[in-house]
């Protein structure tokens, strides 16, 4: 039965067909009477439904299809958490991206099982369009961090995206931050071998020189003090009155 087909990791004939077939295919896999549902929410071995491997290879037609038939497949969840807009974000099909948010707002910001949204993913793989569009226009947020403290600049850096980056930072996020470890992006650029990413932060870091406070003042003895020692530029000096020319 060609419905209960493995093929490599899993997938199964109705992924293969949404990834890479026409939609009319896609169709015909699910016209045998009774299998309708369950070939629009058949599973691999990580739990990607067909939705999940139609938005990674831009099947726009597809998704719009299978939207229509389930509208809950938007939300379906792999084995880590991830939904359908991630894989869509993390491929860079921006106009899949658009459609996906306008379709359902809460995706901008859907969080997979470590606390990464579809910003880290983007920063992750350097898609710049991406980044701009849900941080200006989807309400994404350039600080949010992740379950262990990795902001998207760190991803970014990470990843050696330079215009990511400065785009992230931009739009308000530090350079300076810690993930949970205290690594810092700058050190997480060095690690990773991104000298450019190195340099460009190291240009941002403006130094303040600190200048010690001044000593307190310290009152002085008088000049002279009779029969006495005093503190003179050179030391004390024993005085007799006899030396004193008094007048």
């Amino acid at each position: 039965a060609p419905c209960t087909w493995n093929a490599v990791q899993g997938a199964l004939p109705m992924h293969l067909m949404t990834a890479q077939a026409t939609l009319a295919l896609v169709k015909w896999l699910t016209a045998y009477p009774g299998d309708h549902p369950r070939q629009l929410r058949v599973v691999d071995t990580v739990d990607q439904e067909p939705i999940h491997y139609a938005c990674e290879f831009n099947r726009l037609e597809v998704v719009q299809w299978l939207v229509e038939q389930d509208e809950n497949v938007l939300i379906a969840e792999t084995s880590n958490g991830e939904q359908s807009v991630h894989h869509a974000v993390e491929a860079g099909h921006l106009d899949l991206i658009k459609w996906l948010v306008v379709k359902r707002p809460t995706l901008a910001t859907a969080t997979d099982h470590y606390g990464s949204q579809p910003v880290h993913y983007a920063a992750e793989a350097g898609h710049v369009a991406v980044i701009q569009y849900l941080v200006d226009d989807a309400a994404a947020s350039a600080l949010n961090k992740t379950s262990d403290g990795w902001q998207p600049v760190h991803y970014a850096c990470n990843g050696g995206h330079l215009e990511v980056a400065q785009f992230l930072h931009q739009r308000g996020a530090p350079i300076d931050t810690p993930a949970d470890n205290g690594d810092m992006p700058i050190k997480i650029a060095r690690d990773a071998g991104h000298n450019n990413i190195v340099q460009w932060l190291q240009g941002l870091v403006v130094y303040i020189p600190v200048v010690p406070p001044a000593p307190p003042l310290v009152p002085q003895p008088s000049a002279v003090t009779v029969g006495s020692f005093t503190d003179l530029p050179h030391g004390p000096v024993m005085l007799d009155v006899e030396d004193l020319a008094l007048g």
